[in-house]
């Protein structure tokens, strides 16, 4: 689909090794080396992700370990993470930091379902998508995702 996603997987970040109630760190930056090392580079988390330590993972399993260059990044916009269309970018750059990056790659999927499947008026009547398609055309990639299921067009 995309030239730059190597071998047509992805590493999912919605489930980590756990020590006690905190990822392992240590066994993350183990399964991100060989996972790299086999030649893929997609990785894709999502704030809602472990209670938000998905993306702090990211950041010190990835980002904060290998060149910007070397992995594809992405992130969703999920409706429960803010309010109002003002919340948006503040929300968007948050996730930015907690990666640690200056940029997601695809713009991040934006999604029209919540993470209880049902559609996300919010996110249309929002502006949402109006924001991304502005900050990031021509790269923006649509999807949706519900719990155990993801499309991406």
């Amino acid at each position: 689909m995309f030239k730059e996603v190597k071998k047509n997987f992805g590493f999912g970040c919605m489930r980590l090794p756990m020590k006690e109630n905190e990822v392992d760190i240590d066994q993350v930056k183990d399964m991100v080396d060989l996972f790299l090392a086999q030649g893929f580079n997609y990785f894709d988390t999502a704030h809602g992700y472990i209670q938000g330590k998905s993306e702090l993972a990211i950041k010190e399993a990835l980002t904060k370990r290998y060149p910007r260059d070397s992995y594809i990044l992405t992130n969703k916009l999920t409706d429960n993470c803010f309010q109002t269309e003002e919340d948006i970018r503040p929300f968007f750059e948050s996730q930015l930091e907690l990666c640690g990056v200056s940029y997601f790659d695809r713009a991040a999927q934006i999604l029209i379902f919540s993470f209880h499947g049902s559609f996300s008026p919010l996110i249309w009547l929002s502006s949402a998508f109006w924001f991304f398609s502005r900050f990031f055309y021509p790269c923006l990639l649509l999807g949706f995702s519900v719990p155990g299921f993801s499309y991406v067009t």
